[in-house]
């Protein structure tokens, strides 16, 4: 059976190593044996690739603007483009509302009313201070499925670091919780120490993606749930993530598990890849943990992808182009 299986992986292997890099969308498919904890493996390419959403990470043009003398700013309409009148600020890419700290961009998710504006990050931030506790610090994710986040927001290549957030109860977690609509994006942000843990739908920056879009995105610390988790995205409808990378420990207890994004449904995980361990009970990939007519193109896993099982307990899947894998609960498995 081992050399049935090594096999199996050679030949995988050697299929996928015939692709073209721009073209690689490869599905890997695993199946237990109804005797064993042994499998096979097989692979799949996807060749269609995106004809109306395209990966753009550029920034706006860059006014001359400073955060010094900013640095107890708390009002995240505050600031903005000092050439142009205050009444701009906010109401497109072109003029948005500059963010130069903790305390502005915590503004943003308790002010509801504001989540079409559109953002530019200043300045790195460090969100050491803010958590789950209801202490006047409380951390609440930026658009939520009642009220979706539909504006912008461009990171302009800064850094927000320590993101904590523990409450197991939690739908939509992320720095940002819903993101909704053509217009909606959130692109160029490093996002370091990330160590948050909630239920569904929960993802290093974003919970919940409707047809928005992430760009030039990097992930890296920790990120647990229960079902639809991933490092960057916990779940994807018909958006696009481009350009970005998770080296985070993505864990989840349930089902949909994915490096990038936990869940895509019918969207698009292009230019992209994971380093981090994944791990889950059911549906886990090193991209994309669930799946519904998607596309991965251009993308790799490099990171060790655990599954449990009753029979077998915790189990690394050592071949690590494991891009997608849908787990079954009824002993199969499936990445068709």
């Amino acid at each position: 059976m081992r050399t049935k299986l090594a096999q199996s992986i050679r030949l995988s292997q050697f299929l996928v190593s015939r692709l073209p890099l721009g073209l690689l969308t490869t599905f890997v498919s695993v199946s237990f044996l109804s005797t064993s904890c042994a499998v096979s493996l097989r692979t799949f390419q996807n060749t269609a690739a995106p004809t109306t959403l395209t990966s753009s990470s550029s920034s706006s043009t860059l006014i001359t603007f400073t955060c010094v003398g900013h640095e107890s700013e708390t009002d995240h309409k505050a600031l903005g483009d000092p050439n142009v009148s205050s009444a701009l600020w906010g109401q497109s890419q072109t003029y948005p509302y500059y963010i130069c700290t903790a305390a502005q961009l915590a503004s943003i998710g308790v002010n509801s009313a504001d989540w079409s504006r559109h953002y530019q990050l200043r300045d790195d931030i460090n969100l050491t201070d803010y958590t789950e506790a209801a202490d006047g610090t409380q951390w609440i994710p930026i658009g939520s499925s009642g009220s979706p986040f539909t504006g912008t927001f461009d990171g302009y290549s800064k850094t927000i670091s320590n993101f904590n957030y523990n409450d197991n109860a939690y739908d939509y977690l992320g720095i940002f919780g819903y993101l909704k609509g053509g217009v909606a994006e959130v692109k160029n942000i490093a996002l370091t120490s990330v160590n948050i843990t909630g239920r569904n739908y929960v993802g290093g920056l974003v919970g919940w993606i409707q047809q928005g879009r992430v760009i030039n995105i990097s992930v890296s610390g920790a990120v647990n749930g229960t079902a639809n988790v991933g490092g960057v995205v916990g779940y994807m409808d018909v958006g696009l993530i481009g350009d970005s990378q998770s080296s985070a420990a993505t864990i989840g207890t349930s089902l949909y598990v994915g490096g990038i994004v936990g869940f895509n449904d019918k969207g698009y995980v292009m230019n992209s890849y994971n380093s981090g361990i994944v791990q889950g009970t059911n549906s886990i990939g090193g991209i994309s943990g669930g799946d519904n007519t998607s596309f991965l193109i251009n993308v790799y896993n490099s990171g060790d992808i655990y599954w449990f099982r009753k029979s077998c307990g915790w189990h690394r899947w050592t071949y690590k182009l494991g891009l997608h894998a849908k787990l079954l609960f009824n002993g199969k498995y499936s990445g068709e």
